[in-house]
């Protein structure tokens, strides 16, 4: 995907800068041609003499089954087969007028190279008309208003348009950098000086304090632990009721092992964009690697601990990246960063992934405070 998008890249530069080279021709030629009519000639102006009808069909059907005296392409802007054209045809006694559509524009425009009316065509900017031929022309516009095409009366339609939709797609991409630089942001460590409080500061909870002290002494003691073939990777999921402390338990831990810690919120994994979860996973492990020692703590977790068997083919990629993830803790490089993930489900009340279980050596259920607990809060 990446590859394909950096050889895109240059190929679409590549063909935009051919694509101008090829409009700056044209305009070149286009200059080249409209000097005041044919040589020889002064300012083009309107022939009085003669009467001007509207053409009907096609003008280039009208040349080739009729004599022509002069043909004149009154454009703007510069490039006459953008935007207005206004062509008129001296023949037979007579001024004929047409608005020729952009394909039609483009046929005649290809014909005049090789037929013989070809040396007649003369191209003057609208600009350069002369006061008296540009009110000639404003006249014929209102007079043959309803021969113009679609495209030309509703030109100012399609310029807003054009605005608008590349005004939304800039909006847009600036809305969606904003959002991933917000959430990469966020993407810090605190480091164990900023944590206020300890674990003595959290009243009661003595169970749940034993299990912590519990993965402390073996944190700090892993070499010795390792000599009884215990080297299990440091995963831990916490669960229970918001509120009962998770947050708080583990920003101790972090500061009684002397370990920054990065807070992230499972549900803001994903980045509205396919695989975005699981590029975001990668990220924060990337960044936990780079500072070897630290906690990663994954809070709002419930969906990384649902069951995988999505219908469509990316709906598990953010459970299956913190699969991978896990168990790449075990390797050297991975060995001390402790991965803790909590949710709000009850681990035992709770169907969940089994695979997803099986990636955490201590599971800590968090409970509401009992009374004696929350007497002790209170006073």
């Amino acid at each position: 995907m990446l590859v394909a998008v950096a050889l895109l890249i240059p190929a679409t530069g590549i063909y935009s800068l051919m694509l101008s080279q090829r409009q700056e021709a044209l305009a070149e030629q286009v200059r080249s041609m409209a000097v005041d009519g044919r040589p020889g000639e002064g300012m083009w102006s309107f022939n009085e003499k003669l009467p001007v009808v509207f053409g009907t069909g096609s003008v280039l059907g009208f040349l080739e089954s009729n004599p022509v005296e002069r043909i004149t392409v009154v454009y703007r802007p510069l490039m006459w087969n953008v935007s207005e054209r206004f062509v008129l045809v001296e023949s037979q006694g007579k001024q004929v007028a047409y608005y020729p559509s952009d394909m039609e524009t483009k046929i005649f425009a290809d014909k005049a190279v090789t037929a013989p009316w070809g040396a007649k065509l003369s191209f003057v900017p609208r600009a350069e008309l002369s006061a008296a031929s540009l009110e000639m022309l404003e006249r014929l516009d209102q007079r043959f208003a309803a021969g113009r095409p679609q495209s030309e009366k509703d030109g100012w339609k399609a310029g807003v348009s054009g605005v608008l939709s590349a005004a939304l797609t800039v909006g847009l991409l600036g809305f969606l950098a904003f959002q991933l630089k917000g959430q990469f942001k966020s993407l810090k460590f605190i480091e164990p000086s900023q944590v206020h409080g300890s674990l003595e500061d959290l009243v009661g909870m003595d169970d749940i304090k034993a299990e912590v002290a519990q993965l402390k002494d073996q944190y700090q003691r892993r070499a010795e632990y390792a000599e009884y073939g215990i080297n299990k990777p440091f995963n831990v999921m916490f669960s229970g009721p918001a509120g009962t402390g998770k947050t708080k338990l583990a920003s101790y831990l972090a500061k009684e092992l002397n370990l920054p810690i990065l807070f992230h919120s499972a549900a803001n994994l994903e980045t509205g964009f396919v695989a975005g979860g699981s590029n975001t996973l990668s990220r924060i492990a990337a960044m936990a690697k780079r500072r070897k020692r630290c906690i990663v703590f994954l809070d709002e977790a419930q969906d990384l601990f649902m069951k995988r068997g999505g219908h469509r083919k990316f709906d598990d990629d953010t459970q299956n990246s913190l699969l991978a993830i896990l168990d790449g803790v075990r390797t050297r490089s991975e060995a001390e960063v402790i991965w803790i993930v909590a949710s709000n489900f009850n681990s035992e009340q709770l169907q969940m992934d089994e695979a997803m279980l099986r990636r955490f050596q201590m599971k800590v259920d968090f409970r509401m405070p009992n009374r004696e607990e929350r007497l002790g809060i209170i006073n």
